[in-house]
């Protein structure tokens, strides 16, 4: 249950709340692997493909996540030598607000995924 503004987070809660990012690459790599995997690019279903991995992602995350509001942005391209420019700026709680942020790869396709942690 996410805190309310007159009760004070656990310690358990704040250490269950620890954003892993080791994890969260883990679970985001799987998710394109599992949508994505080998295929090679295929411009009608990149929409599909975007929406899976998102949603996936932050089904998840959230399962795990019960302190934190959580947004994914996906990004995928056809991998034929052209560049890639991602920023993100953000104005929050830098002692309790997160990014993550996970490249992935394939023979044909690019990924960059971003997930946004902001407490509850």
């Amino acid at each position: 249950m996410p805190p309310t503004s007159d009760k004070k987070l656990t310690v358990d809660a704040i250490e269950q709340a620890k954003i892993n990012i080791e994890e969260i690459n883990i679970i985001v790599k799987q998710q394109l692997e599992n949508v994505v995997g080998s295929q090679p690019y295929q411009r009608n279903l990149v929409g599909q493909w975007n929406t899976a991995i998102a949603e996936n992602v932050v089904n998840q995350l959230s399962q795990a996540n019960k302190l934190y509001k959580i947004m994914v942005n996906s990004v995928l391209m056809e991998k034929h030598g052209s560049g890639l420019h991602v920023v993100s700026a953000t104005y929050w709680d830098t002692s309790a607000d997160k990014s993550v942020s996970v490249r992935w790869e394939s023979k044909s396709v690019f990924c960059h995924v971003q997930i946004y942690f902001c407490a509850i």
